[in-house]
C-alpha cells in the first residue's frame, strides 16, 4: 500500500467501478419507477396467475394464496397420488419449478409463463425414456451465448467476438404453445407406472412416477438402485 490514501487505487481494475455503476443504475431505476408501483404491478401479476391455477388441482402452489408475497411462485405438479419429480419438471420447463413475475413483463408474457398448466395436464407423457433414468432434455443443455474460445483480440487490440442477437417476439408465443400441444398429443396418453424392480425400501419412499422404461437394463438390484439414486438426488 502507498502512503498516499489514494495512490493505491490507481491500479484498480475497472471491473469494480463498472459493477458499482451498474448497481447505482439499478437503484436509480427503482427510485424512478417507484417501489409502490413495482409492488402493485407484481401483486397484480401473481394474483392473475394464481387465479388461473386455482381451478387446476394438478398444480399445487406452495405458500398462502391470499397473503401478500414476493412475485415468485413455487409449485409442484401432481400426477395421481404422486408428484412429478422436480428435476423432471425443471428439464421440461428449462428452469426451476417456480416462476418469477417481474413488474416489467407484459400481460402476454405473464400468460405465456402461466402455461405451466400444459405440463400439469400432459407433462407426464414425456416421462418414458428408454436410455437413462436421469431426466434431462434430449438435445442436451442449451449452448451458451458465447464461449471463451470465441473471444479474441484483433491486431488493433480491440476485443472481437461473434454476435448472436436472434430473438423471437411475443407473436411467437402462440406458435410455441401449438408446438408443445402437438408434441404431447403425439405421445401415449397412458404410461406404465408398474413395478420397477427396484428394492422394496426404495419403492416405499418413492413419491414420483417412474415408468420402468426410464430405467436402464437391470443387471442387479445394486446397479439399478445406484442409477435411480442419482436420478433422485440430481
Amino acid at each position: 500500500m502507498s502512503a498516499s490514501p489514494h495512490a493505491g487505487l490507481k491500479g484498480r481494475p475497472p471491473g469494480g467501478r463498472s459493477q458499482s455503476i451498474r448497481a447505482g443504475l439499478v437503484f436509480a431505476l427503482k427510485e424512478a419507477v417507484g417501489t409502490d408501483l413495482i409492488a402493485a404491478r407484481e401483486e397484480h401479476l401473481w394474483r392473475h396467475v394464481l387465479r388461473r391455477w386455482d381451478n387446476i388441482p394438478a398444480i399445487e402452489v406452495l405458500g398462502n394464496h391470499q397473503s401478500r408475497r414476493l412475485s415468485i411462485i413455487s409449485f409442484r405438479i401432481r400426477y395421481g397420488a404422486r408428484y412429478l419429480h422436480h428435476n423432471f419438471v425443471v428439464a421440461v420447463l428449462n428452469d426451476w419449478a417456480r416462476i418469477n413475475l417481474n413488474y416489467f413483463i407484459s400481460p402476454a408474457t405473464a400468460n405465456y409463463i402461466a402455461a405451466v398448466q400444459l405440463i400439469a395436464a400432459d407433462g407426464y407423457r414425456l416421462l418414458p425414456d428408454p436410455h437413462t433414468g436421469l431426466w434431462h432434455h434430449r438435445d442436451g443443455p442449451p449452448c451458451p451465448q458465447i464461449t471463451l474460445r470465441e473471444v479474441a483480440y484483433g491486431p488493433d487490440g480491440n476485443l472481437t467476438y461473434p454476435s448472436r442477437h436472434g430473438r423471437a417476439g411475443e407473436e411467437a408465443f402462440a406458435s410455441y404453445l401449438r408446438q408443445a400441444r402437438a408434441v404431447f398429443s403425439a405421445l401415449p396418453r397412458y404410461i406404465d407406472d408398474g413395478p420397477t424392480g427396484l428394492s422394496p425400501e426404495f419403492e416405499t419412499l418413492r413419491w414420483f412416477p417412474l415408468p420402468p422404461a426410464c430405467l436402464p437394463a437391470q443387471s442387479g438390484d445394486v446397479t439399478a438402485s445406484t442409477e435411480i439414486g442419482c436420478c433422485g438426488r440430481r
